[in-house]
């Protein structure tokens, strides 16, 4: 697998997770903290921006162990491995949402 096909296989699971993720009601219960005043306060932007924003916060904290893997395992930096060390922390940290998408998918 080419490592832009890795990269894309980590958004998407990101994205999804953005979409489907059970936490989505405390990102909305705490918007008036982050959405700004002059966006329309129409329930359609917040979902999208809190969506946005749970995809966004998945990918930097799940890149964090895949950069310390990066730093301490030089030599496996050929073999795409952080990269994959990336995609399954991914889906480690969105398991609730993919699950939850199953749900929806299967029912």
């Amino acid at each position: 697998m080419e490592r832009r096909h890795i990269f894309m296989a980590t958004v998407a699971v990101a994205v999804a997770n953005g979409i489907f993720t059970p936490y989505l009601s405390i990102l909305v219960a705490f918007s008036p903290m982050w959405y700004p005043t002059w966006l329309p306060g129409e329930a359609s932007y917040l979902f999208m921006l809190a969506s946005l924003l749970a995809s966004t916060t998945t990918l930097m904290l799940a890149g964090i162990p895949a950069t310390l893997i990066e730093r301490s395992f030089p030599d496996l930096a050929k073999h795409d491995a952080e990269l994959w060390a990336w995609l399954g922390f991914t889906v480690l940290l969105s398991f609730d949402g993919l699950m939850r998408m199953l749900g929806y998918l299967v029912s």
